[in-house]
C-alpha cells in the first residue's frame, strides 16, 4: 500500500490462474490437507503448520516443497511429534493440479505474501484455504466464503480452523465451490487480460 500511494493511478492486477488447467474437482475427504511452499526460508511459515499438527490424528498434512531448510522442518517434526509429513523435492507444474485433487483444503500459513499464487490454483482446482490474514491472501480467500483466515504465528487458531472446516462437510463443498467460482471471476486468464487492456488503454489516454 505504501508503494501504491507513491502513484495517483496506480492498479494492482493480479497473477493469472490457469482455470483449464487447475480444473474444478469437487473434494471428498476434508481431512487430507496440503501445503506446498519453498523450504527455502521462514516466511511461509512452514514451522507453524508443523507445530499445528502436534498430536493430530484426525487430520493429515502433507508439505510438498524444496529447499535449505528442510533438515530444520523434518528436526522440527520430531521434536514436537507433529504428524506432518515432507516431500522433499520439485513438482512440475502440470502434475499439480492431479495433486491437488487428492487434498481436501490448502493450507497457507504465510507470514509474508503477496497473492500467493499456489493458493489460487488450489482454490482453481477446488480446494477452500485455511490461511493467515496478511499481505494479499484476504484479497483472495473471503473469511467464512472461500475458507478461513487466522492470525500468523498461531498453530493452534490454524488447527482450529482446519478441524472446524474439515467437519462441516455442508459448509466444506460449498466453500470449494465458492473457491472456484472466485478464482474463475478475479484470476481467469480472459479477466487478466481484459485488465491489463484496459490498464494500457488508461495510460495511452493519459498521455494525450
Amino acid at each position: 500500500k505504501h508503494a501504491m500511494g507513491r502513484f495517483a493511478n496506480g492498479r494492482v492486477i493480479p497473477n493469472p490462474v490457469d482455470t483449464e488447467l487447475f480444473s474444478y474437482h469437487t473434494p471428498t475427504d476434508p481431512t487430507k490437507v496440503i501445503c506446498l511452499r519453498s523450504f527455502a526460508n521462514n516466511k511461509y511459515g512452514i514451522d507453524t503448520a508443523i507445530k499445528a499438527f502436534a498430536g493430530e490424528k484426525d487430520l493429515t498434512l502433507d508439505i510438498f516443497g524444496k529447499g535449505r531448510l528442510y533438515p530444520r522442518f523434518d528436526r522440527l517434526i520430531k521434536d514436537s511429534g507433529s504428524s506432518a509429513r515432507l516431500h522433499d523435492g520439485s513438482i512440475s507444474h502440470s502434475s499439480i493440479p492431479g495433486l491437488y485433487h487428492d487434498y481436501g483444503i490448502f493450507v497457507a500459513p504465510s507470514r509474508v505474501e503477496a497473492q500467493g499464487v499456489s493458493m489460487c490454483e488450489a482454490m482453481s482446482a477446488g480446494l477452500p484455504v485455511v490461511a493467515t490474514h496478511v499481505g494479499g491472501i484476504p484479497e483472495f480467500v473471503r473469511h467464512g466464503t472461500d475458507g478461513y483466515l487466522v492470525p500468523p504465528n498461531e498453530p493452534e487458531a490454524l488447527i482450529v480452523a482446519l478441524r472446524e472446516l474439515a467437519e462441516d462437510k455442508n459448509r466444506f463443498v460449498e466453500m470449494s465451490r465458492n473457491a472456484r467460482q472466485h478464482m474463475e471471476e478475479k484470476c481467469g486468464g480472459e479477466v487478466i487480460c481484459q485488465k491489463e487492456i484496459e490498464a494500457f488503454r488508461n495510460a495511452m489516454q493519459m498521455k494525450k
